[in-house]
């Protein structure tokens, strides 16, 4: 009887389980891992209930495990817009391949069909029917790939990431297939998942299911997840760190390689950030949590409940690194989204519990003065500063890499933050509450009328101007009064842009008051409730950063102060901005010449590369020890940000630089030159900016020259002489992972007089660099020199970049040629001691056998052109040894006064250098024409000697920011 019970029982509980299955999708999946040949036999039964609505002719499918076969697809293109080359110039050994594809249809075969070539979407023929359920299978032999993204084997162990086929989402009548991406969420189906699993001999499996059966097959089932994703990791390299809790989440951390993380009270941060967002979003959603921890992202990838990623960055906590994966574990889970179609709105969610959850519980050691809770909202402001913020729903191949991670993750969480400051904290988490709970697609549509509905507010011209559109606020607090017990606040916004705001007024003692103030456009007199005006310490418009603001330093008033925009406060060169005060960056700085010896000086300025602002400034006065006098320099700069459709913004600049330019021991003197440069700079607009730039300059050279002069052989003064240089020029960029393209045209006018007349010239030149990878991380390099003289006085002239002649090309570009003072020498005129072996990476013929200005050999009055050739070592050597073989040729025109004709002189050199990305070179030539090598051997007689090195500071600017990591 007891028997006859427990049988009925089993009956009605696999009764029950076939019930629910064919209520929902269901995958029943046997795989067998072959580790010797690196393959798995899929097979993938899939169950499709009538409540899915699927058409019947033909069901589309997701093989995933495809996106991997070739690289000329989605997922490469993507890898390489976010500079990621490695699989693209991947061998075809160490790509994936599908074969032996048989399908059947309620296990009849069928037919199917590819949609492209890049056969990632499968069609399966089902026949003529309105509705389709019933059961799909889909059998192959999947030959693993090296890993990527979750997929393949490295270093013995198996990755089982997107193997098996998958449903695609059948939504708004039509079939909504796209290709694999690694930085796209998946956009698919909730289901149910039991995989068998053979070939698990020797290792230790991991996944984000719950084990059914530990025997051979190894069985596991996962319910509601995208992707049911299994590692096998060698069993003696396994390093597990567990822990279980069935108050709040249960939980494993798998390191996959040697790993300096300090595990000390993990499990109680794990469990309080598991509070923290419960109370928000719910009850951790999937049966348990896996975290696989190795290095380098290239193989990162996340799926429900699991995720491979790097050990945290040295700047963040292990607190913050777990909030960030579990955050998006729940918001995954938990809201319905079209995350193809509506990248943005999960990611930005996640962005906004991560900032939710670090106010409530993070312990925070973040400097109380910081100007916004979270560094992601000064990221933000500097695009609003720069005016290259796009609207939300701008589609994905539109933007720069950077343009898509500000989007997706930062201006979303800050429209969501924007948006709960507006109806409150309560009413947004409501509306968020509905979705998770009614399970509705969540869109911006239906989003913001549900806010709408339970806040009672107007929020649709709010959401547009985020999402379809680009808006521009800049408000400005002008004066404070206090009438009849109230504060009279007058406001002006200076854009057109009407968007509500929160003003914020905070008393000397830390407490703030926030004030729900209605958009305006122009000027107007807000009044507030608020007693004892000599308590208020600041008053503040958007505190939080969430406002579309071009200009934050007008949007703080401290009616207590005599500086009511804000105080002067002395910090570092490197510290982020705060635009409630008016920050004076102050940072000792030493420098070095030649000339002036060691020099010791101060900089002060008022920005960063991170600290943008319309006017900016840097002075840096030095002095020099050996010549006992002051030099330095400074520039003030100031953007003019266009509403044109063809610039983007005007530069206004004006450079004062001066150093001394040569010394004489023997009469005790230094020769100083002054350079003040006026320039004009428009910038073009793009719409795929920062990947092409291009600008047109007006610049002016005003230069003062300190020069001896000598009587009875004896010296007696310096002289100044003065120069004035006019140049037009334009430059071009385009930059991608695979190659990059710079040009640079200018021409020149320099009028002069010489000892016993007058001369004037007008000189073109024109610069073409290009880069092509040809393989992985290894590129070769072209430079195109082309100068001429369309008008020259002094054209037939044997004198070069003298007084003389002035404005001579050279193909040799050494300190004494730099006749504007563009770049930076150790030593210039002299060119007698071990820094006369600089020559320029950006100026000249390129050439690096440097000969002093005793020698003019490679200069010209007339014309000049040269090609320069570097490539990286073609065969495998350390990455941190950056080895260059370098070939230049060119050739100059010069004046043969016995035949009265110009000649061509030829000449190259060839070697190989160290250069660390056209920032510092060290060349080390090898071979030369007969007459280049018989002066540089002349002049370097030992082989040591004639090493060259070249030095480009402007790559390294404070203010622009480094283009080292380019």
């Amino acid at each position: 009887m007891i028997r006859k019970k427990i049988l009925l029982l089993f009956a009605v509980f696999i009764t029950s389980l076939s019930v629910l299955h064919a209520q929902k999708l269901f995958y029943e999946v046997i795989a067998h891992v072959d580790t010797a040949y690196r393959t798995v036999d899929v097979s993938t039964k899939i169950n499709i209930p009538s409540e899915l609505k699927i058409p019947g002719d033909t069901v589309w499918f997701h093989l995933w495990a495809n996106a991997f076969s070739n690289t000329r697809n989605e997922f490469t293109e993507e890898q390489l817009k976010h500079g990621l080359t490695s699989f693209y110039f991947r061998d075809q050994n160490k790509l994936s391949e599908i074969n032996d594809i048989k399908v059947t249809v309620q296990q009849n075969p069928a037919s199917y069909v590819f949609k492209d070539d890049s056969n990632e979407i499968l069609g399966v023929i089902v026949g003529s029917q309105s509705i389709f359920s019933g059961n799909v299978t889909i059998e192959y032999k999947l030959k693993l790939p090296a890993l990527v993204n979750g997929l393949g084997y490295e270093k013995g162990n198996f990755y089982l990431g997107n193997f098996y086929p998958k449903l695609a989402m059948f939504d708004n009548n039509m079939w909504q297939t796209y290709h694999y991406r690694q930085y796209a969420d998946e956009w698919g189906h909730d289901s149910d998942v039991l995989l068998k699993l053979y070939g698990l001999q020797g290792f230790v499996p991991f996944s984000n299911g719950s084990t059914v059966n530990t025997n051979n097959p190894l069985e596991i089932s996962a319910k509601n997840v995208l992707d049911l994703a299994v590692v096998l990791v060698k069993r003696e390299s396994t390093r597990l760190f567990s822990y279980s809790d069935e108050n709040n989440i249960s939980y494993r951390l798998v390191f996959l390689n040697d790993s300096s993380m300090i595990l000390q009270n993990v499990d109680s941060v794990i469990q309080k950030i598991s509070y923290g967002l419960s109370k928000h979003l719910g009850k951790y959603p999937f049966d348990t949590l896996t975290i696989l921890i190795g290095k380098g992202c290239y193989a990162c990838f996340k799926t429900n409940g699991m995720v491979l990623t790097n050990e945290p960055d040295k700047d963040k906590s292990v607190e913050e690194w777990l909030v960030s994966i579990l955050s998006e574990m729940w918001v995954t889970a938990k809201f319905r989204i079209n995350k193809e179609k509506y990248p943005w709105i999960g990611s930005g969610l996640e962005t906004y519990f991560e900032d939710i959850y670090n106010e409530d519980l993070l312990n925070a050691d973040e400097d109380e003065n910081s100007e916004f809770n979270s560094f992601y909202n000064q990221y933000l402001y500097q695009y609003h500063q720069s005016r290259i913020s796009k609207p939300l729903n701008t589609n994905r191949k539109m933007l720069y890499v950077y343009h898509e991670y500000l989007n997706r993750f930062i201006k979303s969480a800050a429209f969501f933050h924007y948006l709960s400051s507006l109806v409150g904290k309560e009413n947004f988490s409501a509306t968020l509450d509905h979705f998770i709970k009614s399970k509705e697609r969540l869109t911006p549509e239906n989003f913001i009328e549900k806010l709408e509905q339970i806040s009672g507010k107007e929020l649709k011209v709010v959401a547009e101007s985020y999402i379809s559109k680009t808006s521009e606020t800049d408000y400005k607090i002008l004066q404070m009064n206090d009438k009849d017990g109230k504060l009279h606040l007058s406001v002006e916004n200076l854009k057109s842009d009407a968007l509500p705001f929160i003003l914020t007024v905070e008393n000397k003692t830390g407490m703030k008051t926030d004030f729900l103030v209605n958009g305006f456009s122009g000027e107007k007199t807000i009044f507030l409730e608020y007693d004892h005006q000599e308590e208020i310490k600041i008053i503040s418009i958007d505190q939080g950063g969430f406002l579309p603001e071009i200009n934050r330093e007008n949007n703080h008033f401290y009616p207590n102060k005599t500086l009511k925009h804000g105080p002067i406060k002395i910090v570092n060169l490197f510290k982020d901005g705060d635009s409630r005060v008016k920050e004076l960056r102050l940072t000792p700085f030493p420098l070095y010449n030649d000339n002036d010896g060691v020099m010791l000086g101060l900089n002060f300025s008022n920005s960063n590369f991170n600290d943008n602002h319309p006017l900016s400034f840097a002075i840096t006065p030095v002095y020099s020890f050996r010549n006992k006098k002051f030099l330095g320099q400074s520039w003030i700069n100031y953007d003019r940000y266009s509403l044109s459709s063809i610039f983007q913004k005007v530069s206004y600049r004006v450079g004062l630089k001066s150093y001394d330019m040569n010394t004489n021991k023997t009469f005790n003197y230094s020769q100083r030159y002054i350079r003040i440069d006026p320039s004009v700079t428009f910038h073009f607009k793009y719409k795929s900016f920062p990947e092409k730039q291009s600008s047109l300059s007006l610049k002016a050279f005003f230069i003062q020259e300190e020069y001896p002069l000598f009587a009875g052989g004896e010296f007696d003064k310096l002289q100044n002489q003065n120069s004035a240089i006019y140049r037009l020029e334009y430059d071009f960029t385009k930059s991608s992972a695979l190659s990059s393209t710079d040009i640079n045209i200018g021409v020149e006018q320099q009028s002069y007089d010489q000892p016993v007349d007058k001369a004037n010239y007008l000189k073109v030149t024109g610069v073409f660099n290009q880069r092509f990878m040809y393989s992985n991380r290894k590129n070769i390099y072209f430079r195109v020199f082309l100068s001429g003289f369309v008008l020259n006085t002094e054209r037939e002239s044997g004198s070069f970049q003298n007084i003389f002649s002035k404005g001579s090309i050279a193909l040799i570009h050494q300190g004494f040629n730099d006749y504007t003072y563009d770049e930076y020498y150790f030593s210039r005129q002299n060119q007698t001691r071990l820094y006369d072996n600089q020559t320029s990476f950006n100026q000249g013929g390129g050439f690096k056998t440097p000969l002093g200005s005793s020698n003019s050999y490679g200069m010209s009055n007339h014309f000049a052109a040269a090609i320069n050739i570097s490539t990286d070592t073609p065969f495998r050597i350390p990455r941190w040894l950056p080895l260059r073989w370098y070939f230049d040729f060119g050739t100059f025109s010069t004046y043969d006064r016995n035949k009265d004709k110009f000649k061509n002189n030829l000449l190259y050199n060839g070697g190989i250098s160290f250069n660390v990305k056209d920032f510092i070179a060290v060349h080390i030539p090898l071979f030369y024409s007969t007459d280049l090598g018989n002066l540089y051997k002349g002049q370097h007689e030992s082989f040591f000697s004639r090493i060259s090195f070249s030095l480009d500071l402007h790559k390294f600017d404070f203010w622009k920011g480094s283009s080292l990591d380019d």
